[in-house]
């Protein structure tokens, strides 16, 4: 045997006798010692492929061996060794090793090299939290894995799919574009484009669209694999797969994952909760993957079991155990932690089964996110003893909430759980400051959980777990006078649908693209969450050992996250402001607290005899009830004696939330049980001449004509000049964004006179008081109009219908086309805009708040003239003739709009006065600084 060889068999004999060593080792100062020898003898024998296979060689197994601090520097010397300028070539290693390169050529047995070390400089780098390192080295194998397209085509899609992954932890959507144009090279590129889509999709909440990507998925692979099984159910699919040899199955776990996906986007979505249909196939595709997976992928049939427990467990209270048992067996950490929280927050039973296996896995090494989350778990066990136990579940939900941020989505649960700990301690021991600043963060928590609700099944399942905390803080907030917490707490529940609504934004075919663009980064961004980064690609590999990095150590990657992730988040929170007006404020977190009452009355022009007034019917499931409905009534004011504020609840009156049928002339009148006492005495007071200024916001009751409802021997009209409000946050964002009212910068009118021949009154009434009218009748004339100007007025006269697919409501134009309110999101509304059209109001079923009204207010306007149900044609003309007049003399909508009705109704008023629905069903939205 010549020196050389001699010399190489020495080298890979230091390796090779530490391959697949444990975690400790008592020969572990040996084994580095072998390592840096094998290193110093490649490096004088001048085999540079060599040097760089002993070099990455030892960085992953100081990855695997919780070590990923001590990995970089033997990474980085492999990275510099196959990027030297004459990296090339058959030295002694590569000579011996050919099959394990899989390729007698240099060029290609160099390129597979330079991956692999690439590849584990990409772990390195992602263990040590250095995200720029991670992005470049994803960066450099991707660029190697295109010189090896033509013959390892699974090189680029592994690089590929590092760097998708990487993207959406990271509060992205995967950038698709390169492998739309791979797809047609290769079936594995065509797959993957497919899980691709679905993991996007899941990521911003689009669970249907995900489960068809799924779908299509599966069949894909069964026609190609197994080609006479692709019209079996997955019931059918799953029985064939358990009579099948586990060797068999292995190279199934491509149907394996995608089968898990199906399943698990059906659970994510909560339709499996409300339909039989769903919940069974959820089921069976569960099955087929626990059939797939049974036997040989640890990781991936241990996570089935755990999504079949989570859904057996509000039915079958023994399911806790199957989540015991995981958490005692299963290598990721990740899973142990999480079916332990699952079964602190669900269990009925096997209390103290929980509490021994928490008490155990706490005394292991944890990183702070995952120990925060085993803390809190403890904690709500214990969360209603008393004594020692008591104070120990204080201590751990302290500490949780003293680690964790309420940015990342994934710890959402865990604050909510652990504040819902100190608020139930702080209860029962009297201590009201603790107990008032849990209620806050608790709530606070619920508000970050509906926004990321995408579907009405999905608001459901939040409802359902966390109404109770809603009323408690409700409860508290009237108990204790705490106008903060019910102004807070009123806005959280206000929150409910914006999730959904931003969701079908971003889906519509009929948005436009900016739009859906920033509604699609929202929702991404919102359901970021920094843990992700250090979870394993379990597509590529569902039997890893990543996860057995040491936790603490991991905790440098989720901080880099974190970092990241905020902003980015918050880029895209400010966007959305910019890009959707109110309605962008809505859809950050950031702007619950801010959002107070006494705020929007302290930026109100009105500094005397000004009431704010919040309703919320219990009856909404966001909210719920203990015994009997309630209406929570909250109020604000200002007179000669300074700010006053009240928190209080009444029985909900029957049929308040009832809405009427198309054409129904019945609906609510009584203003009684709506009007805390301070208010009626303020109307009572008032007069038709010096009314009170108004504003209320009626939490899911929309259908209310408030300006029509009679209180003693009034209207509200009479003694009040009152605006309808969504939120808080609009109204305030009405007052943040203030522009000149210019009436002399002309107007548009759409008017469908041949349809509506009353219309014509108000076309004049424009034409008369808005000399500058410039009328529209297209929607190309729509667009092309408000692209070049921005008018003083938008003046609306046309049919309109409630519309599901056109994003709540749609209107009908003079020349037939029509015009969704998903449209309407691509245009600039002047500041005022008078929509006299049926069915034009705050929608509050189907996607809640979607319709033209929050389309203009999310793109402009900040004071919409709407309606509520059907309009009489001649008489709501009339008004609107007087109402353009009053407006060119005043120039505020507010004043003039009540101020037409009075003097119309005035005209007649033995008639006028008791047919209210002639004139009631007009309603003045925003105008919050009128």
């Amino acid at each position: 045997m010549d020196e050389k060889t001699d010399t190489l068999t020495r080298i890979i004999g230091l390796v090779g006798r530490h391959m697949s060593r444990p975690q400790t080792d008592s020969k572990d100062d040996q084994h580095w010692a072998d390592q840096d020898e094998a290193a110093r003898l490649a490096q004088a024998l001048g085999d540079a492929s060599l040097a760089a296979w002993v070099n990455w060689t030892a960085a992953r197994q100081l990855i695997r061996t919780q070590r990923p601090e001590r990995s970089l520097p033997y990474a980085d010397a492999a990275r510099l060794l196959v990027e030297l300028p004459d990296f090339a070539g058959f030295g002694p290693f590569l000579g011996i090793e050919p099959r394990w390169l899989e390729s007698t050529d240099v060029g290609a047995a160099t390129r597979l090299l330079r991956h692999y070390t690439w590849s584990t400089v990409r772990l390195a780098r992602r263990y040590n939290g250095d995200l720029d390192g991670w992005l470049q080295a994803v960066d450099m194998m991707t660029a190697v894995a295109k010189e090896a397209l033509d013959y390892r085509p699974s090189l680029l899609l592994a690089a590929l799919i590092s760097r998708y992954d990487l993207q959406r932890k990271l509060g992205d959507q995967a950038d698709l574009s390169e492998l739309v144009q791979l797809r047609t090279q290769s079936y594995m590129f065509d797959e993957a484009f497919m899980a691709q889509s679905g993991y996007n999709a899941a990521v911003r909440g689009d669970h249907s669209g995900a489960l068809e990507f799924f779908r299509q998925r599966a069949e894909m692979i069964l026609n190609r694999m197994e080609p006479d099984l692709v019209d079996k159910t997955p019931n059918e699919l799953a029985e064939l797969f358990a009579e099948r040899p586990i060797a068999k199955l292995r190279p199934l776990n491509p149907l394996a994952n995608t089968a898990f996906e199906l399943a698990s986007n059906l659970f994510d979505s909560g339709r499996t909760e409300l339909y039989a249909e769903d919940r069974d196939l959820a089921l069976a595709w569960l099955r087929v993957a626990e059939m797939l997976w049974r036997e040989w992928a640890t990781n991936g049939y241990r996570a089935a079991m755990a999504r079949r427990a989570y859904f057996e467990l509000p039915s079958n209270p023994d399911a806790v155990l199957t989540l015991i048992q995981i958490a005692r067996e299963a290598p990721l950490a990740a899973l142990r932690v999480n079916v332990m929280r699952r079964a602190a927050k669900g269990a009925t039973s096997h209390k103290a089964q929980i509490l021994q296996q928490l008490e155990d896995m706490l005394t292991e090494p944890w990183e702070a996110y995952q120990r925060a989350t085993l803390l809190t778990s403890h904690a709500w066990l214990q969360r209603e003893k008393e004594g020692e136990d008591a104070d120990r579940a204080e201590e751990y939900a302290h500490h949780a909430l003293s680690t964790l941020a309420n940015r990342s989505v994934g710890k959402i649960e865990v604050i909510a759980m652990a504040e819902g700990v100190l608020t139930e301690i702080s209860r029962w021991r009297g201590n009201s400051e603790q107990e008032a600043q849990s209620h806050r963060g608790a709530v606070s928590a619920i508000a970050r959980m509906l926004l990321n609700a995408t579907t009405y099944e999905q608001r459901l399942r939040v409802a359902r777990e966390w109404a109770p905390s809603i009323r408690a803080a409700l409860s508290f907030a009237e108990l204790h006078s705490d106008a903060e917490l019910a102004d807070l707490v009123h806005e959280i529940v206000r929150r409910d649908g914006i999730g959904a609504l931003l969701s079908q934004m971003s889906e519509s075919v009929l948005a436009p693209a900016d739009v859906a663009s920033i509604a699609q980064d929202v929702t991404t961004a919102g359901r970021t969450d920094a843990r992700q980064l250090v979870d394993d690609e379990s597509d590529m590999n569902p039997d890893s050992d990543a996860d057995s990095i040491d936790e603490v150590k991991r905790g440098l990657t989720r901080d880099a996250g974190e970092m990241r992730i905020t902003a980015r988040d918050e880029q895209a929170y400010a966007q959305a402001q910019q890009i959707l007006g109110h309605l962008g404020s809505l859809v950050d977190p950031g702007t619950l607290y801010s959002a107070q009452a006494s705020t929007v009355l302290d930026a109100s022009p009105h500094k005397q005899n000004v009431y704010l007034l919040q309703l919320l019917p219990s009856s909404i499931e966001m909210v719920g009830s203990d015994g009997g409905p309630v209406l929570y009534r909250r109020l604000t004011w200002t007179d000669g004696n300074g700010r006053h504020e009240l928190v209080d609840s009444v029985a909900l009156p029957d049929g308040l939330r009832d809405e009427p049928e198309a054409g129904d002339l019945y609906c609510w009148s009584d203003a009684s049980p709506l009007l805390p006492d301070p208010l009626s005495e303020a109307l009572e007071r008032a007069t038709v001449d010096s009314p009170v200024r108004l504003m209320i916001v009626p939490t899911a009751l929309f259908h209310i004509e408030f300006d029509g409802l009679r209180t003693g021997s009034f209207f509200l009209i009479q003694r009040a000049s009152i605006t309808v409000h969504t939120s808080l946050t609009a109204a305030m964002h009405s007052l943040d964004n203030v522009r000149p009212w210019d009436r002399a910068a002309g107007s548009y009118g759409v008017f469908d006179i041949d349809a509506l021949p009353a219309t014509k009154t108000e076309k004049f009434a424009v034409e008369r008081h808005f000399k500058s009218m410039q009328e529209l009748a297209t929607k190309a004339k729509l667009y092309e109009a408000f692209m070049t100007s921005s008018p003083a007025l938008l003046a609306i006269g046309v049919h309109g219908y409630d519309d599901d697919a056109g994003w709540g409501q749609t209107k009908l134009l003079p020349n037939g086309e029509t015009l969704s309110a998903a449209e309407a999101l691509g245009l600039s509304f002047p500041e005022v805009c008078v929509l006299a059209s049926c069915n034009s109001r705050v929608r509050q079923h189907g996607v809640d708040h979607a319709g033209f009204i929050t389309a203009m207010f999310a793109r402009g306007a900040t004071t919409v003239i709407g309606s509520i149900g059907l309009l009489y044609d001649v008489e709501t003309s009339e008004i609107l003739a007087e109402f353009y007049g009053e407006l060119e003399r005043t120039g505020d909508p507010v004043r003039s709009l009540r101020a037409a009705r009075l003097n119309w109704i005035a005209q007649d008023p033995d008639h006028r006065w008791y047919t209210r629905e002639l004139w009631s069903r007009l309603v003045l939205y925003g105008g919050a600084h009128y």
